[in-house]
C-alpha cells in the first residue's frame, strides 16, 4: 500500500526526531493484528484499523517487529505496519527513517520465562539437599533419607558435659550419604534420641556423633 503525504499529518507531527531513543508515534500502514508477541505464532490481542495512532516504545534490533502501544494497550506489529514521519514524507519505519533513532528492546517470552525460573529453583533446591540413598550399614540404617542443606550457621560449642554424655552414651550409627557437617538438617524419618537436662538431641550419622536442635532438626555441633 502507498502512503501519501497528507496521512495524519497531525498525528504524526510528535514524532521524535535526531537522536532521540524514547517512544514515539506513529500510525499503522494497513489494517493489521496487534500481538502479544513478536511473532506471527503468537496470540492476536485486538485488530487495528489503518492509520491508527501508535506510540512505538522500540523495535527489534532488525526492525522487523516492534513493541507498540495504542488505546491503552501494550502489545507487538511488524515494522512494515507502522509508519513514521520521516521530514515530509510518511514512510513505513522498516525502511529505516535517517533521522529517526529507534530504541533497541528485547522480548522474553512469559511463559517461558517462568518455566526458567522454576527449573532453576528446582536446581538450587536439589542443590541444597544430597541424593536420597543409603549406603549401607547396620539394621538402623533409614533408606531414602536426605541430608538437607544448611538453615545458616550453627551453635557455638555446647557444654563440656553434654559432649561427655553423648561420648558416654553412643547409640547404633545410621548411614546416610552426604557430607555430616554442623548446620545440615536431618530428616523426619530420623529418630532423635534426647539428652537429658538440656534442649538437645543427639545422634550416630555415619559413624559420628552429632548434638541436634530437635525442633529444627539442625545439627549444631559434631563431635569428634
Amino acid at each position: 500500500m502507498t502512503l501519501r503525504n497528507t496521512l495524519l499529518p497531525l498525528t504524526l507531527a510528535g514524532v521524535m526526531i535526531a537522536g532521540s531513543a524514547s517512544a514515539f508515534e506513529a500510525v499503522t500502514t494497513e489494517p493489521s493484528n496487534l500481538r502479544a508477541g513478536p511473532s506471527a505464532e503468537t496470540a492476536v490481542l485486538t485488530g487495528l484499523n489503518a492509520q491508527t495512532a501508535l506510540e512505538v516504545n522500540g523495535c527489534l534490533d532488525t526492525r522487523d517487529w516492534c513493541e507498540v502501544k495504542t488505546g491503552g494497550q501494550m502489545g507487538w506489529l511488524r515494522g512494515t505496519e507502522i509508519a513514521v514521519k520521516s521530514g515530509d514524507a510518511i514512510i513505513p519505519l522498516s525502511d529505516g527513517p535517517k533521522d529517526l533513532t529507534v530504541k533497541t528492546v528485547t522480548y522474553v517470552d512469559k511463559a517461558e520465562h517462568e518455566e526458567h525460573e522454576g527449573a532453576t529453583a528446582a536446581g538450587m533446591t536439589a542443590g541444597a539437599a544430597v541424593a536420597a540413598t543409603a549406603v549401607g550399614g547396620p539394621a538402623a540404617m533409614i533408606a531414602g533419607a536426605i541430608i538437607g542443606g544448611s538453615l545458616g550457621a550453627a551453635a557455638s560449642v555446647p557444654d563440656e558435659q553434654v559432649v561427655t554424655y553423648v561420648e558416654a552414651h553412643p547409640v547404633d550409627p545410621i548411614y546416610l550419604e552426604g557430607e555430616v557437617t554442623a548446620g545440615a538438617i536431618l530428616p523426619e524419618t530420623v529418630t532423635l534420641v534426647p539428652v537429658p537436662d538440656t534442649t538437645y538431641a543427639y545422634l550416630n550419622v555415619n559413624d559420628r556423633p552429632v548434638l541436634v536442635e530437635p525442633e529444627t532438626r539442625q545439627i549444631l555441633y559434631v563431635v569428634n
